[in-house]
């Protein structure tokens, strides 16, 4: 158990009350903070007070008003997410500095691509802790936590994210969260299926949107101006973007490799999880049957001499993909 006291960023999903729940004696958590906002779900927050009432921790909550924002960055098509954990996680931050804690849990169960430490520092004097990902939790172990709580409601959602990505996919052209779904697969927290779940999830809008419209104050063009969408994109749209990031991430690394940045416990880890989330992914995409997977094998092990092959072939594959999209996107230079 850590000696210091620490606090938590609860919002009452099944990550942060998994946490709350796991980390209460362990970090000594002796406050949980709440951030709400115009779009925060009743049923999350009435997680997060019975969460902190079932390990005896206070329960503070800090209001946030994001509504003009988001009525902009809908209209514009700009993420949503990104600005909205950004705000959340810092109004967490300021408020356990003002009631003097160092240490604000999360529930993000990232490390980031390629191990990223779990640990870093937010605003002066506070250090935020991923907890699940410190934990080495995957999806299944953050469910089998929740699923033993019966007060846990796991019926929520976030009206206006899936809005927000459909926008942003109409202006420019892939779903925002991609990156987010390749991370979780080469991270081990979620399988290639999983992601796809997820993402085809973050296309999907409530059947009513009037609720979002009027928490914005925007008539429905504004909001929509190429009509209110009613689903995700078919799935082969889904699987390209996907497939796309994956190979970003695997450019990355054998360009990393050819230069001599990585050394050899970065090498082994990179090329091991390439291989296992290329091999299981190749069941989705039979594109990947172009790329010599087993080569990410004989580079985790030392044998750098084909690295130069492969990435001409990963780029190569990369480009036939470019080609589909039919535009210009971000990092679209392979």
């Amino acid at each position: 158990m850590t000696s210091h006291p620490s606090s938590i960023a609860l919002s009452g999903g099944k990550d942060s009350v998994a946490t709350l729940i796991d980390a209460a004696d362990r970090w000594n958590v002796k406050a949980a903070i709440t951030v709400v906002h115009e779009f925060t779900d009743k049923t999350c927050l009435e997680n997060a007070r019975r969460a902190a009432e079932h390990v005896g921790v206070d329960h503070e909550v800090v209001k946030l008003r994001l509504r003009e924002w988001f009525a902009r960055a809908l209209k514009e098509g700009h993420p949503i997410c990104t600005k909205c954990g950004r705000s959340v996680l810092t109004a967490a931050c300021l408020r356990a500095r003002e009631l003097g804690y160092a240490t604000v849990l999360t529930g993000h169960e990232l490390r980031g691509k390629f191990g990223r430490r779990t640990t870093h520092p937010y605003p002066p004097g506070i250090t935020v802790v991923r907890y699940p990902a410190l934990r080495r939790w995957t999806w299944e172990d953050i469910r089998d936590i929740v699923s033993g709580l019966s007060w846990f409601n796991p019926e929520y959602t976030c009206p206006i994210r899936p809005y927000g990505v459909h926008r942003f996919i109409e202006e420019v052209g892939y779903n925002p969260l991609t990156g987010r779904a390749c991370t979780i697969m080469l991270e081990g927290v979620a399988t290639p299926k999983e992601a796809l779940a997820y993402l085809r999830e973050t296309e999907t809008p409530e059947k009513d949107p009037e609720r979002v419209l009027e928490i914005l104050g925007l008539e429905e063009k504004a909001a929509f101006p190429n009509g209110i969408p009613d689903g995700p994109r078919d799935e082969d749209e889904i699987v390209r973007d996907l497939t796309y990031r994956l190979l970003m991430y695997a450019r990355q690394a054998l360009k990393s490799l050819v230069h001599g940045t990585l050394n050899r416990v970065e090498r082994r880890e990179r090329f091991a999880q390439l291989y296992f989330v290329m091999s299981e992914y190749g069941k989705i995409d039979d594109r990947l049957e172009n790329i010599d997977i087993e080569a990410f094998v004989r580079l985790a092990t030392g044998d750098g001499k084909e690295a130069e092959r492969l990435l001409h072939d990963v780029k190569k594959l990369m480009r036939s993909i470019l080609a589909e999209y039919g535009r210009t996107i971000p990092g679209a230079r392979p």
